[in-house]
């Protein structure tokens, strides 16, 4: 009897992750599914119904192959997925357009239907050797789809193409390395729309950027350009708004990966692995006192089971002491046991 109601307890959960993905309208949402050997960049036309609208086309990266398009590291920087085991990659800037602009393009499920609101995700991490960070990163939504038969960027000028671009929070600067951020909001149809293109559509001019300094823990010399990786892509039907999440600073939150330890044993320290989750490799000094007990005896705690009820504390962030690359290795407070390296 009880190994039967196991069984249907799992059956539920794959049926309901099942749902979850047959809801959203983008195929091959992650990059996952390749049909073709990924050997080079701009062979973002290998990951099934992904192509580029220009002659250059964008990249595809995978832990499956080493080298330039290799993951986590490869010849822009190091990321692990959002999701999976791959992403792709695009250029959104170049200082002065020395170098074009690439995008992604994808045919979805099924046309949206006028009048109805949809959810509109994408998560976008700045390569290493970026030398600048940008805001105008967004989706657009479109009947058919957009070409161009040369390299060059795709640039909006009407109100009616920029009304069916959708992005975040206005003059975001997108500079987290080593982090996913999301780009999120809620797209109104006109009905019809059957393509996503993801990228840059403004001009130089209108873009905002920030120069940053470069990253130590990442050899190589830094690219006059704002290089992002992308994945887990998503367009799903909401019948409240509200629900898309997009201002959930909490949500945010949880985006991290660290070293839980836990009160009822401080002698196990593990690294967080919440596959959903993982986005950033960074570190803290957990204050255990603070309210971050285990769910129960001999349990690991997940950043993700405690910051849906934030423990007792003035800010999430007060619960860590500091971030920063995992090097050297992180020390727990509670028992000042050295923890491993995830790499």
């Amino acid at each position: 009897m009880r190994n039967q109601i196991k069984i249907l307890i799992l059956l539920c959960l794959v049926l309901n992750f099942n749902a979850q993905e047959e809801n959203n309208l983008v195929l091959n949402p992650s990059f996952e599914s390749i049909d073709g050997k990924l050997k080079k960049l701009t062979q973002i036309n290998i990951a099934k119904d992904w192509d580029s609208p220009t002659a250059l086309k964008a990249d595809l990266f995978s832990s499956s192959i080493l080298g330039d398009i290799a993951v986590p590291r490869n010849i822009y920087g190091k990321e692990f997925p959002k999701d999976g085991q791959n992403y792709a990659g695009i250029l959104g800037y170049s200082y002065n357009n020395k170098k074009p602009r690439t995008y992604l393009q994808s045919k979805l499920v099924k046309p949206l239907a006028s009048g109805l609101e949809y959810c509109v995700t994408i998560h976008v991490s700045l390569a290493d050797l970026s030398k600048y960070a940008i805001d105008n990163i967004g989706i657009h939504f479109s009947d058919e789809q957009i070409s161009l038969d040369k390299k060059g960027d795709i640039i909006f000028s009407n109100k009616a193409e920029l009304s069916a671009v959708v992005s975040n929070e206005k003059s975001k600067i997108y500079k987290a390395r080593y982090k996913w951020e999301t780009i999120c909001g809620i797209y109104q149809a006109d009905g019809k729309e059957r393509y996503i293109t993801i990228g840059n559509f403004f001009n130089n001019k209108d873009t905002d950027y920030e120069k940053l300094t470069k990253i130590d823990s990442f050899p190589g010399t830094q690219l006059a350009e704002a290089y992002y990786y992308v994945d887990k892509v998503e367009v799903k039907l909401v019948e409240d708004p509200t629900s898309c999440n997009c201002n959930d600073v909490n949500a945010r939150k949880r985006i991290h990966h660290g070293v839980v330890c836990t009160k009822c044993n401080p002698s196990i320290i593990e690294p967080l692995f919440v596959p959903s989750e993982i986005n950033a490799y960074r570190t803290w000094l957990f204050h255990v006192e603070s309210g971050l007990l285990p769910l129960n005896m001999g349990r690991i705690q997940g950043w993700n089971e405690f910051n849906s009820v934030p423990p007792p504390s003035t800010s999430i962030d007060g619960l860590y002491d500091y971030m920063k690359p995992w090097s050297p290795p992180a020390t727990c407070v509670y028992s000042n046991h050295t923890a491993p390296n995830p790499y």
